[in-house]
């Protein structure tokens, strides 16, 4: 895939995403009059939707502690964006800016057989 288009594909899913969000989880967030905390405790309301958070939680775990350590083996500066952009739209859009901040740094990367 060439690099252009690497960029634009991921800055699409991180707005879509962002957008697909701020659709469906910010109405009834200003609705609701316990805000966050009434979202968290929808988010474990049944079994489904307990597995779907806790999915969630530990997927933003494993990316913060992946950006954390490439970020500082690599040399990869503002990381911690993505980290950050994690805790407002989600995980998905904190792994898409991550990507493309580490891109400019890293550049694409070949890989060759052995």
């Amino acid at each position: 895939m060439p690099d252009t288009r690497y960029h634009w594909t991921l800055l699409f899913l991180a707005v879509a995403f962002t957008v697909a969000v701020g659709w469906i989880v910010v109405p009834p967030l200003v609705e609701s009059d316990l805000g966050v905390v009434q979202a968290f405790r929808d988010a474990f309301a049944n079994p489904y939707s307990s597995g779907f958070a806790v999915n969630t939680l530990f997927t933003f775990a494993v990316l913060c502690v992946w950006v954390t350590y490439e970020a500082q083996r690599r040399g990869v500066r503002r990381g911690w964006i993505a980290i950050v952009v994690c805790l407002v739209p989600g995980v998905a859009a904190g792994l898409a800016t991550y990507l493309l901040i580490r891109h400019q740094k890293i550049g694409p990367q070949t890989w060759r057989r052995r």
